[in-house]
């Protein structure tokens, strides 16, 4: 199932809710959020050791395969509909796509604003100076306008 959801109950009764993302033919995600004792016993007897060698192999296949929030991004702005997907899947997608390219996790307003300001900006240039200001590297979008 693609960006599907699924939700189920361990024996303790708590909620464990799964996102399948499949990138490229391939299964490079898996999101897993968990509550009350389903957090606690998470790690299935696993030690920080192999959480950490479990995000270290993530952070591989994403950089191998060049999924980013650039990545993120051109799929969020992508008009295109997977076959047979519903209004509500679409809509599930593109809460993921969103997610994943803007990063809203500890962000603030202001720094939202940025990305989008930034994104809009780099658009409405020509590709020449599109590359040229993102060779720059700047981090908000009234650096960019000062280069």
């Amino acid at each position: 199932m693609r960006g599907g959801r699924v939700t189920r109950g361990d024996q303790t009764g708590n909620k464990k809710t799964e996102s399948t993302h499949i990138e490229r033919g391939h299964r490079v995600e898996g999101e897993v959020a968990m509550e009350g004792e389903a957090l606690k016993g998470a790690s299935g007897g696993e030690d920080e050791d192999d959480v950490h060698e479990y995000e270290k192999v993530k952070t591989a296949i994403l950089k191998k395969y060049d999924i980013n929030p650039e990545t993120y991004r051109q799929r969020f702005r992508s008009l295109y509909v997977e076959p047979e997907e519903s209004p509500k899947e679409l809509y599930v997608r593109l809460k993921e796509l969103y997610v994943k390219w803007i990063q809203p996790q500890g962000k603030t307003l202001h720094e939202i604003s940025e990305i989008l300001i930034m994104e809009q900006f780099l658009r409405m240039l020509s590709p020449e100076l599109q590359v040229w200001v993102k060779e720059h590297g700047p981090k908000s979008a009234a650096e960019a306008a000062t280069l």
